[in-house]
């Protein structure tokens, strides 16, 4: 969002649904032209385009995420997530003081709990049940613990959090169903179950339940 273009799109869609939320990631790099539009929105609830065009933001939620007094370690909120001296200072440090006093919390990221990377986990695996493909032919996919517990292992990164469950999930579980689907194209009513066999996760399909 640096340019004319750019604020006029998140006017348009703001205008269109008020309540919402505004994520704006890695916002140290920013271009020097949204902190000005930002001004604007955290301070009178309204962000104005370079074109004229006003729009109400009063119901807006805006976050942003930074890597500002952080050793670049990324993972997700967590219980103790307070932030401390230093991080309030790099993050005042790096903003104009007019836009850092409009700020109302400085939220630090936390590491992830392995609670934490099993409900992500849940989550990941619902979605992928869920998709047309399992609809469509009434399969259903069965993960036993073992089985996640690991997909949260290799999904989790010091550095980047959950970030790599994503690309796991897509290479241990749904490329292996997408094969086994291309090749049994006729394959109804089954069961795709994910097991852990020493360190491997497995997926095979049986009949349904």
């Amino acid at each position: 969002m640096a340019d004319e273009r750019d604020s006029v799109s998140l006017a348009q869609q703001v205008a269109r649904q008020p309540l919402s939320l505004v994520l704006l990631d890695e916002i140290e790099k920013a271009h020097a032209a949204v902190f000005d539009l930002l001004l604007g929105v955290l301070g009178e609830g309204r962000l104005t385009t370079a074109g004229g065009r006003r729009v109400d933001m009063r119901m807006t939620l805006i976050v942003m995420t930074s890597n500002l007094g952080t050793s670049g370690t990324l993972a997700g909120f967590g219980a103790e997530g307070r932030a401390d001296g230093a991080e309030v200072r790099a993050v005042r440090d790096h903003f104009r003081p007019e836009l850092f006093n409009r700020i109302d919390r400085v939220v630090p990221f936390t590491s992830l709990s392995s609670e934490s990377l099993l409900r992500i986990v849940d989550l990941e695996l619902a979605e992928i049940g869920a998709r047309e493909g399992f609809g469509q032919r009434n399969i259903r996919l069965d993960v036993t613990a073992e089985a996640k517990a690991k997909l949260a292992e290799l999904g989790h990164s010091p550095k980047y959090g959950a970030r790599p469950l994503e690309r796991v999930l897509e290479e241990r579980v749904m490329a292996p169903v997408a094969v086994e689907l291309a090749r049994r194209p006729k394959l109804r009513n089954a069961v795709a179950r994910v097991t852990l066999e020493g360190d491997d996760v497995r997926v095979t399909f049986g009949a349904g339940a």
